[in-house]
Formats: C-alpha cells, sequence, structure tokens
C-alpha cells in the first residue's frame, strides 16, 4: 500500500459570539492547541453603526407625518 506524500487537508472554522472579550478569550485558548495555524477575529459592526454609515452616506428616507411612515413600513 502506498501512502500519500500530500498533507492533510486543512479546515476553517467560523465561530460568531455575543462579545468582543468572549473573542479574545476563546483566541487564547485555541492558540494553545496544537494544529491551530492561527485565529482572527473580525469585529462586526452592530445594526446602530450600520445605520449610522447608512446615514452618513445619504441613505435616508424622509417623512412628513406619521401616517406616511405607518403606511412606508406597511407597505
Amino acid at each position: 500500500m502506498q501512502t500519500s506524500s500530500f498533507a492533510p487537508e486543512a479546515a476553517t472554522m467560523t465561530l460568531e459570539v455575543t462579545s468582543m472579550s468572549v473573542a479574545s478569550r476563546i483566541k487564547s485558548v485555541l492558540k494553545l492547541i496544537d494544529g491551530v495555524k492561527s485565529v482572527k477575529i473580525k469585529k462586526v459592526p452592530s445594526e446602530l453603526q450600520l445605520s449610522l454609515e447608512e446615514a452618513r452616506k445619504g441613505n435616508v428616507v424622509q417623512f412628513d407625518n406619521v401616517n406616511d411612515v405607518m403606511n412606508f413600513l406597511h407597505s
């Protein structure tokens, strides 16, 4: 039986956590595990941050009154 000279397949894992502090602690633990090549943390913007960015870009809708808002939401 001939053995392959190829390296074993690598895997990528994605994990979503509730806070950056939890992510930092998990990163520290994962770095201690043999075979873990790298651990990266990507900060995901909050809904508020995304909304503020849209407003800065001018992606806003203006209404004259509350009834117009309600009609827009129900359409």
